[in-house]
This record gives C-alpha cells, structure tokens and sequence, in this order.
C-alpha cells in the first residue's frame, strides 16, 4: 500500500483549486484593451537599494496537530467502536492526507461506503469533502489510506475537528492500538500546512 504520497496530494489540490481558471463565464478572464499611450513605458536609471529584511518565523511557532482517538476505552469482541482522525490549531486548511497502522489481528474497518469497492472510511465533518483521491484500508495488513479535498468555491477552515471516522468491529480479545503513520495537510493555495503528528497510539481494549 503506498503510504508516502504528499507531493501527488499537494500538486493534486493545486489542480482542483484552479480547476475553473479562465472559464469564459469569469469576470477574471475578460478580455481588455490597452491604450496605445500606455504601451511605452519611459526608461528610469536604476537605484541600487538594500533589499527588505524579512523576519524569519520563530523556532517555536506552532503548527498543527493530528491525532487520532477512540470513542470508548472498552469494547466487546463482535461489537464496534469508533476511532476519530482530528487536527487542530489548523489555518486554511483545504486538503487531508493521512495513513494510519491498526492491529488487524483484533480489529476490522467496518465499510462505510458500500457502493465502492474495498473497505472504506468516513469523512469527518470539518471539511465539506468533495472529491476522494484514495480511501483504502486492509486488514491483513493493518494500514488505512485517506486523501481528499474540498472544491471551489469552498473556501479553507481554520481551527479544528474531526478529519475522518473510523468505524472498527472487534474480532479477537486483546489491547488493539491505532496510530498515525504520516499526515499532510493541504492549504487552498495547493502549499502544505506544517504537521506534527503525536508518536502515541490511541488504545482500545477488547474484552
């Protein structure tokens, strides 16, 4: 399963954004005429000036965060539990991408999407999710692959919330652990938001 992709979704988002560029029905792409007076432009002596400095962004600026949680502690084999996929502290946030590790031993994904083919996750409820570029989990492997992005004309959100939902029945007895793997976030500009994902693992344990 491919888990390293973030360049595919950063360029991918690039492309959604600017899917409807320079449609004839946008004021943006009508053509205009340029005065004749206009066109030559007077020649000025070039001044040698110091270039602005920009301040460097501080060491400790936040960024932000990917977690992933379970909705109960406790489950009972045969029965189900939600694992939710949040970010917070997040600043015009356009387009996910995460892959997580499960114990496939104990845990299968419950498929929320019957029509498609494999088993596939829930979108959360932060972005208003238009268009799926992967949405893949497999149990014998114990991995999830999750990207997808809104579209124009929605715009970026900021703050946080839930990502993605994973819906999980327990199969077998036993301490189950869900981690993120990697995550990349995509602003509306298609440029990759700053991450950190947390190293530990949320936990469940099936009784």
């Amino acid at each position: 399963m491919k888990r390293s992709c973030s360049l595919w979704l950063v360029l991918a988002i690039c492309l959604v954004v600017f899917a409807g560029c320079g449609k004839v029905d946008d004021p943006q792409a009508v053509a205009t005429t340029v005065p004749a007076e206009l066109t030559s432009v007077p020649e000025v002596a070039a001044t040698a000036t110091a270039a602005p400095q920009v301040p460097a962004a501080p060491a400790s600026a936040a960024q932000a965060g990917v977690l992933v949680a379970f909705e109960s502690g406790t489950v009972n084999v045969g029965e189900t539990v939600v694992a939710v996929v949040s970010v917070d502290g997040v600043g015009d946030l356009y387009g996910i991408e995460v892959h997580l590790a499960y114990d496939g031993d104990l845990l299968e994904v419950v498929d929320a999407e019957s029509e498609a083919e494999g088993a596939q996750i829930e979108s959360g409820s932060l972005l208003a999710i238009e268009y799926i570029f992967q949405n893949q989990c497999n149990d014998a492997q114990g991995l999830i692959d999750y990207a997808a992005s809104q579209m124009p004309p929605s715009e970026g959100v900021s703050g946080g919330g839930e990502i993605a939902r994973i819906t999980f029945k327990a199969v077998a007895s036993g301490s189950a652990e869900v981690r993120v793997l990697t995550a990349v976030l995509a602003s509306s500009e298609g440029s990759a938001i700053p991450v950190d994902v947390p190293s530990a693992a949320a936990v469940v344990t099936v009784e």
